[in-house]
């Protein structure tokens, strides 16, 4: 399921830049009343949801992101926004304060395609691999300023 399916359901009201202003609460029922008894969320809020068995976040090198966004057109803005988070991982690091460290992992996806990625995580589920990965983009930052 992406999670922008249940924005309107999580969201009064969208930005002046046509973004939706969630309610995390709100974001959280409208999941529950939704879901299944298996599946994938995809999103950059699914970190924040309950009651979830395993939480990944993907990742990948800000310099590639930023070519990655570029070509989908994203305004400088949010480009620069997305490139903060990843570097300082920023989800990352809300998912383990909400959840348990044990319940969390990443995936660097900085040279995998989206069918690769897809398949390290399904090997993932089915037991077959780990993911321990220690990522950090922090370093980044200091070519930026």
């Amino acid at each position: 399921m992406h999670l922008s399916e249940l924005y309107s359901e999580a969201s009064e009201e969208k930005t002046t830049s046509d973004e939706w202003l969630i309610d995390v609460e709100k974001l959280n029922r409208a999941f529950h009343k939704k879901k299944g008894d298996s599946f994938i969320v995809e999103g950059h809020l699914s970190h924040t949801l309950k009651d979830v068995e395993k939480v990944i976040v993907l990742r990948c090198d800000p310099n590639i992101l930023e070519s990655r966004m570029e070509k989908r057109n994203y305004s400088e803005s949010k480009i620069r926004e997305n490139l903060e988070a990843e570097a300082m991982g920023i989800i990352y690091s809300e998912a383990i304060e909400i959840f348990d460290r044990t319940k969390v992992a990443q995936l660097d996806t900085t040279n995998s395609t989206s069918e690769q990625a897809a398949e390290i995580l399904e090997q993932f589920f089915e037991g077959k691999v780990k993911l321990d990965e220690t990522i950090d983009y922090s370093e980044r930052i200091m070519g930026w300023y």
